[in-house]
């Protein structure tokens, strides 16, 4: 579920509506370490923490908080791939699309994000989890135009080539 900092706190700040979100996420943070479970929040745009900055300071806010980076998100939005990179180490799960400014998705050949170099940063990071091609066919933010079943074998093929 998406949600707004206006949804979450009435039309307050942004600043607020984190906040709440990590007073409401503490619980569910603390009974996963207590069981030895990863919890995660997923930056979305248009969500609470649809900037670098905001994510970082939910995550920073929730003991054992990590991120599920889909980094798509912040391309659309267009922050730059090294802003995107510095949430590598936060990262528990990554879902892969290629994206470009005001486009949510793209053809793999088509977009913005450098895969190599995103890649090399999860590597960097100590990133040891899965990678999920992750494409929609949505009309929200232009993610509608693009053929998900050949996108999705592309960006498969991709990952085998980069992991040889």
């Amino acid at each position: 579920m998406v949600v707004s900092s206006a949804d979450a706190c009435g039309g307050s700040r942004q600043s607020e509506a984190i906040e709440r979100s990590a007073e409401a996420l503490k619980p569910m943070g603390e009974a996963g370490i207590k069981e030895g479970v990863t919890v995660t929040v997923e930056s979305h745009a248009h969500g609470i923490a649809e900037s670098v900055d905001a994510a970082q300071t939910l995550l920073d806010s929730v003991p054992g908080q990590k991120l599920t980076l889909t980094p798509a998100h912040f391309v659309a939005l267009g922050f730059r791939q090294d802003e995107v990179a510095a949430l590598a180490p936060r990262a528990a799960r990554v879902r892969l699309r290629q994206a470009r400014q005001g486009r949510l998705q793209s053809r793999l050949e088509d977009g913005t994000i450098n895969l190599p170099a995103f890649l090399g940063a999860l590597k960097d990071a100590g990133y040891e989890g899965w990678l999920a091609a992750e494409h929609i066919h949505q009309s929200y933010m232009n993610a509608l135009f693009e053929d998900v079943i050949s996108e999705t074998v592309k960006m498969r093929d991709y990952f085998r080539g980069w992991l040889d």
